[in-house]
């Protein structure tokens, strides 16, 4: 029973803790994971079963029992094989120090072992989401999140502080003579590994504090930038309507004056030729119903038609429930990738298709592309050009905007073409 409780307090401790700092989606429920998960909790039953020591045991440098919570973290959370041992090792080494901190403070109540770290784990759990409650739903969801490398890095630092700590808690208890001195420095052991818990939280806050703010910025620039595109298409534009008010006035003034002379074959002619102007800007102009989607369209696909397969078709209305600037963004992001992608080649094609409903707003972007699309971990595809630091932003900038709307994003690649699928809530 001691070690059902404590393996179960284990769990729960490192399940809140990575929930709560990590931020990790739960992964979707499917039959391949329920199997998975009951498995590994029946391996564990059996094991307590038949006495086996999860704590006891080591596996290399590590205890069982890590391995064994890592792979039900694994099935539960949508994390990746490595990230998941890169959290693990960092988790890990934090937890540790936590508990020797607690450990340490708690020591003199002569409680037995066995109790006392099933209450230090049950007080870990509950600071952790004493602390999610009241200031961790309030700070964004990539607070604590790092990029890999930062985590290799921070892993090495950790595991490295965590040994050190274990030898200097070996000398504190076994070779430091006499009460007081030994007192002293379990005192400054705590203090010292709390300040390096803190310090630790500190720089992966200011870390990240920093890198989000330099990625909001240039998601900012992004976007003003196609707000100003779209804003000059819109001038633009209205000096289009200005010259053809201008010139109808002039094509009524000469029609009139061909019907007070009943010069009729050259009033057919000179009709005929203002309806065929007509035509020629209505034929080379896209339009699905919204001022911003039909400059976007137009922006980007009216230099392509002349030597590539366009094809536009669909409604979406002006009053729609999605803010300009997210429109914006969103169509201007879809129509410009589809467009450099074929732009590449010397023959291809894009479609674009666009259905409002009552509740929902699907567009559907395919173009041809050349060559092979990879995926990275994000889901993003990767790219060929040379700027890939700040490649991925347009993408992110549209699942922001589909999560804002509760929306739906699909990618599917077939041999040569790419199509993306977005669905709103309207």
């Amino acid at each position: 029973m001691k070690q059902f409780w404590g393996n179960v307090n284990m769990f729960i401790e490192f399940f809140s803790f990575f929930y709560v700092f990590f931020r990790v989606d739960i992964r979707k429920r499917t039959g391949i994971r329920t199997v998975g998960t009951i498995s590994c909790i029946l391996v564990w039953l059996v094991g307590l079963f038949i006495d086996f020591d999860w704590r006891g045991s080591l596996l290399g440098p590590f205890p069982v029992y890590l391995f064994w919570i890592y792979l039900l973290l694994y099935i539960i959370f949508e994390v990746t094989i490595v990230e998941i041992i890169l959290f693990g090792i960092g988790e890990w080494s934090i937890m540790c120090m936590l508990e020797a901190v607690l450990y340490i403070m708690l020591e003199y109540m002569n409680f037995n072992r066995d109790i006392l770290e099933n209450m230090i784990m049950v007080i870990v759990s509950c600071a952790v989401w004493m602390f999610y409650f009241v200031i961790g739903k309030r700070t964004a969801a990539q607070t604590f999140k790092l990029p890999i490398k930062m985590w290799c890095l921070l892993d090495a630092i950790m595991v490295t502080l965590t040994a050190m700590l274990s030898f200097f808690t070996y000398v504190i208890v076994q070779e430091l003579p006499g009460n007081k001195t030994m007192v002293m420095g379990k005192t400054l052991f705590a203090v010292g590994e709390a300040l390096i818990v803190v310090l630790l939280f500190s720089v992966i806050y200011y870390y990240n504090s920093t890198h989000n703010f330099r990625i909001q910025k240039e998601l900012a620039e992004r976007q003003n930038e196609q707000q100003r595109e779209y804003f000059l298409q819109l001038l633009e534009k209205e000096k289009e309507t200005r010259d053809f008010r201008h010139d109808i006035v002039n094509d009524l003034l000469e029609m009139q004056n061909f019907c007070e002379k009943k010069k009729c074959k050259q009033l057919e002619s000179y009709l005929e030729s203002t309806l065929g102007t007509l035509q020629r800007i209505s034929k080379s102009s896209y339009d699905v119903g919204n001022d911003i989607v039909n400059t976007v369209l137009n922006y980007y696909l009216q230099p392509l038609r002349e030597k590539y397969n366009v094809e536009v078709s669909g409604y979406m209305g002006d009053d729609i429930s999605i803010e300009q600037r997210d429109l914006c963004v969103l169509s201007a992001n879809l129509i410009k990738n589809a467009s450099e992608a074929v732009s590449k080649m010397d023959i291809g094609e894009i479609g674009v298709k666009i259905d409002q409903g009552r509740k929902y707003l699907s567009i559907q972007v395919k173009n041809s592309f050349d060559g092979q699309i990879g995926f990275d971990k994000r889901g993003i595809p990767k790219t060929s050009k040379q700027d890939k630091k700040n490649h991925g932003i347009g993408i992110h900038n549209i699942r922001q905007i589909i999560k804002k709307y509760d929306g739906i994003y699909n990618t599917n690649v077939t041999e040569g073409t790419y199509q993306v699928e977005i669905c709103l809530k309207i």
